[in-house]
């Protein structure tokens, strides 16, 4: 069975996330407030894993429904090089994010700012 390579595709963004760990479930959770996104891994590893995951299906989904560009330009990112003309399970987006660990209290008091 021949597998396709994936064409990855590089967006210049800064994207920012606050992770801690949930004190009753004892899980990681990660909350990014410029997209609307939240996630949750079982270790810090796991969670910085489901980000990247996260990030690459909003991306693919934009792609899908030709909202991409727009989106990025709302943004100020940008495309690094030009989109493939690949079919959607060939894309892979590679999204530069950084997660900043917190404690429970520090994202208690960022919820309520």
């Amino acid at each position: 069975m021949l597998m396709r390579e994936r064409t990855v595709v590089t967006i210049d963004a800064k994207i920012s996330w606050r992770g801690f760990q949930d004190r009753k479930s004892r899980r990681w959770v990660g909350v990014c407030d410029a997209l609307a996104l939240t996630v949750e891994g079982k270790t810090w590893a796991e969670l910085a894993e489901t980000i990247a995951d996260a990030l690459n299906g909003l991306f693919r989904d934009l792609m899908d429904e030709r909202e991409l560009s727009r989106f990025l330009q709302d943004r100020g990112w940008k495309l690094v090089g030009k989109m493939p003309a690949a079919r959607r399970q060939d894309v892979q987006f590679d999204v530069p994010f950084h997660l900043a660990r917190m404690s429970l209290d520090d994202q208690a008091r960022e919820t309520r700012q």
